[in-house]
């Protein structure tokens, strides 16, 4: 194989993707600080409408106002340079999108551009761009102590934190953001050449890594398990490659038109999108359960009913990408697990419950009984006088008739203490 570092990047996507949390009131501050409702328009939305299935398209794709998922766009067109100890990246933002999800979770993603210098390899440069913007905080605003993601909440999310003490996402969002890439080269790729770059890219890894010796390179076992369940391909010219952190296709040609630079940008990023935030949601509900005190099927039967979704497109192409992320994020097994670990947790609280239920059942009943011992206590004294019994004998009837009640109350059939509840 040739030395693939040194090939130059005609053209790139590059985006990043992270959560934060939102409030009632967001949507419109948002739209007061310059974000704008996106809108489809007719032709897309006639596109969509034989592109993707219904369950998907009514989450992103049909009338902005009308989508499950609102999204709020900007185009800030703004130039900066992140720097770190010992690296420094030219980059431009190009698109800032919002999306508003129902259970006051959010998702925002930035498309950047990175900005080559022609005297070093843009492989060299691109990596190390990935590699920055994937951090929180390595990186800084050059000239400032501003770290990447402060500047990110401060300008793009209106100071809706992302971390720290009271930011419950933060438990369960992981500690890098996510990268959707798209690059296209400027000469033809082999399959081999392909599959290495995928690795490198996939991988944030220094470039050559994938054809290297060191002891940093991957094994060909592992190389192997990664081609045979996570690449996928439809055409020659190009290669991607599914896993949960990137998402990644490299390729020659592949955005050379509008058509191909919005199917990338837009149809397969939003695939991308949904699928992160299904494993998000999963890592919520997994984070919710470990404490037994609430009985979470059905939020979990809602949640799955709406995004769980293994088929979205009539197209091949769509549904395979999606397929290959579910098996990246192992979709499958966790809501399998998680499906299996909250019917148990159910049963758990729901048996504390009842327990609850039968001693409040207990106390009623008991109460109840209090009332009956002034009579009860008269008709003793009456049979103490009919049949000239002892002055004790009393108390014997009345404590033998006492424990009677009681032990009736507490070991009661279930059936009549299932009836008594329905009216307590």
């Amino acid at each position: 194989m040739e030395n693939y570092t040194k090939n130059k990047i005609n053209n790139h996507l590059l985006k990043i993707v992270g959560v934060f949390p939102i409030h009632a009131s967001f949507e419109q501050l948002a739209l007061t600080a310059g974000y704008e409702l996106h809108q489809f328009d007719a032709a897309s939305l006639s596109f969509y409408k034989d592109y993707f299935y219904k369950g998907f398209r009514d989450l992103y794709t049909i009338d902005g106002k009308s989508n499950k998922v609102k999204r709020l766009t900007k185009r800030p067109e703004q130039r900066l340079t992140l720097s770190t100890a010992n690296k420094k990246i030219q980059i431009s933002i190009n698109q800032v999108d919002l999306f508003l999800f129902p259970d006051s979770f959010g998702m925002f993603s930035l498309e950047l551009k990175v900005e080559f210098d022609e005297n070093t390899t843009h492989l060299a440069q691109f990596s190390d761009a990935c590699f920055i913007v994937r951090e929180f905080e390595r990186g800084l605003i050059h000239g400032t102590d501003i770290n990447w993601n402060a500047f990110i909440v401060k300008e793009y999310l209106l100071g809706q934190k992302t971390r720290g003490e009271g930011v419950e996402l933060d438990e369960y969002s992981g500690t890098k953001f996510k990268l959707f890439i798209a690059c296209d080269f400027d000469e033809t790729l082999d399959i081999e050449t392909q599959n290495a770059l995928l690795y490198d890219i996939g991988c944030v890894a220094k470039p050559g890594t994938a054809i290297s010796n060191d002891a940093n390179a991957p094994s060909e076992e592992y190389k192997k398990q990664l081609e045979e369940k996570l690449h996928f391909s439809a055409f020659r010219n190009w290669r991607g490659i599914a896993l949960l952190d990137t998402f990644v296709i490299v390729g020659n040609g592949i955005l050379d038109s509008k058509f191909e630079l919005i199917t990338f940008k837009e149809n397969y990023f939003l695939i991308y999108l949904h699928n992160l935030y299904v494993k998000y949601n999963l890592f919520k509900l997994n984070t919710g359960i470990s404490d037994f005190k609430s009985d979470l099927r059905p939020d979990l039967r809602d949640f799955l009913n709406v995004y769980n979704l293994s088929f979205i497109s009539y197209n091949f192409l769509p549904s395979m990408i999606n397929t290959k992320l579910r098996v990246a994020m192992d979709v499958e097994n966790e809501v399998e697990a998680l499906t299996k670990r909250i019917q148990e947790i159910g049963s758990v609280v729901k048996e504390r419950s009842q327990e609850r239920t039968n001693i409040l059942l207990g106390l009623v009943s008991f109460v109840a009984s209090l009332s009956a011992i002034e009579p009860f206590w008269g008709y003793a004294v009456k049979v103490q006088d009919f049949f000239h019994l002892p002055s004790y004998a009393a108390y014997l009837i009345l404590i033998g008739g006492g424990s009677s009640i009681l032990g009736f109350v507490f070991f009661m059939p279930e059936k009549i203490k299932n009836y008594i509840s329905k009216w307590i």
